[in-house]
């Protein structure tokens, strides 16, 4: 019989497999059969050891996850190529596996919690570490030889990493970790400072852990993620302000930064770095930097994709990495509930929607500690609106993380019940 431990130690081990997945075994081993299956094998022994324990505890999910995977299956049905079938289900199953044994998993005290979220900001911090020791000191030059992808630069004439992994046209390396691109970096780093910011007290025990909470902050600022910082914002205002320690030492810090920022913008001339970084700005938020701009005319046609297709068109008609073959149309998205109705239909995004709000339920059936009552909640608006500006819903190492977050304050909460 595995223990509560024995099946957290086996969480520990997932997240870190789901981490480094992308920059060790997809890019370096070039996704090695051996390797590539790693996580689907141990995914498998963490639900035996779920198993193992007995009585299911979340049977009103259950119906979430069976009205997705209908969906699914209709998907595949639809599909021609078994391969990007396979693919596709990994994706969306993976997250709701592991959620749903991370939920029925019984803490024996609330420490194990505690430690769950020492071992993560140990695990981010060497993430966080890596990230920007990568991107500011060995420079693009190193994901572009491990295999990243690339094309040829018009500004530098050379091959050079993809756009996203730049910051607009500034040539300045987002962070991105181990990961795939900066905005699943920011997702991932994003949802675990919401945690660490609502657990402050019992997680930021000593200054050498506040070291490692703000190479976190450092590296999740560097992503240059403008959907996750407007994500953040947003939480921030409604939920968070409140739990944020010493808030008029951050509140002068920030009005010290910006006046400095305001001297160095009048000192410098129009090709300084601030003129740049106030342009960004603007343009981003009038829609006319590149990204933000193709944004807009992706969305319409993914859009109108769905109303021509209401009953979706099955799997490998989104995203930019889709294996395997791939029919026309294709649909670059750049949302996620959009990608889901492209895969699954209108309907299929209700089960969606549908089995995220029966993880909802959950939280309010365990609202028994209001500090983590509130962080989940938090943490779920934070990753929904993220999902509106990116294919997040595909990125199955975010959705991982995501679920250990949500799934062990649920099983914490509950022991309030008991």
């Amino acid at each position: 019989m595995f223990s509560a431990r024995t099946q957290v130690n086996l969480w520990k081990i997932f997240i870190v497999l789901e981490i480094i997945n992308y920059q060790i075994v997809t890019i370096l081993f070039n996704d090695f059969f051996l390797l590539k299956f790693m996580r689907d094998i141990l995914l498998m022994v963490i639900v035996a050891a779920t198993l193992a324990k007995g009585r299911i505890k979340v049977s009103k999910m259950l119906l979430g996850v069976g009205a997705l995977i209908v969906f699914l299956l209709i998907a595949a049905i639809r599909t021609d190529s078994l391969s990007v079938i396979l693919t596709y289900f990994r994706k969306y199953l993976s997250p709701v596996i592991f959620l749903l044994a991370v939920i029925n998993t019984d803490f024996t005290d609330e420490k194990m919690y505690t430690d769950l979220l020492k071992y993560m900001l140990n695990v981010l911090f060497v993430f966080s570490l890596w990230g920007i020791f990568q991107a500011y000191i060995l420079g693009p030059s190193f994901l572009m030889k491990l295999g990243y992808p690339t094309k040829y630069s018009n500004v530098f004439h050379t091959m050079a990493l993809k756009d996203s992994f730049y910051f607009g046209n500034l040539g300045i390396q987002r962070v991105v970790g181990t990961l795939s691109n900066a905005n699943v970096c920011a997702v991932i780093l994003g949802a675990s400072l919401i945690t660490f910011a609502f657990n402050y007290k019992k997680v930021i025990t000593s200054k050498w852990q506040l070291c490692k909470l703000l190479c976190v902050m450092v590296a999740y600022l560097l992503t240059f993620s403008r959907a996750n910082f407007l994500a953040l914002i947003i939480v921030a205002i409604i939920a968070m302000w409140k739990y944020i320690p010493k808030k008029s030492i951050i509140v002068l810090i920030g009005i010290f930064l910006i006046g400095c920022f305001g001297i160095m913008y009048f000192i410098q001339d129009s090709d300084g770095i601030t003129h740049k970084l106030v342009n960004w700005v603007v343009n981003s938020l009038q829609f006319k930097e590149s990204s933000a701009a193709g944004r807009t005319g992706i969305w319409k046609t993914a859009f109108d994709g769905v109303m021509n297709h209401p009953l979706g068109l099955g799997f490998g008609h989104t995203g930019t990495g889709v294996p395997g073959h791939v029919k026309s149309p294709l649909f670059f998205c750049e949302n996620s509930y959009l990608a889901i109705a492209i895969d699954l239909g209108i309907a299929g995004l209700l089960a969606f929607v549908f089995y995220g709000a029966t993880i909802v339920a959950e939280i309010f059936r365990n609202r028994t500690d209001k500090r983590l009552f509130k962080m989940a909640i938090t943490i779920i608006v934070y990753v929904a609106i993220t999902y509106v500006f990116s294919n997040h819903v595909y990125d199955r190492e975010l959705n991982i993380v995501v679920g250990l977050l949500i799934g062990s304050t649920i099983v914490t909460m509950r022991r309030g019940r008991t």
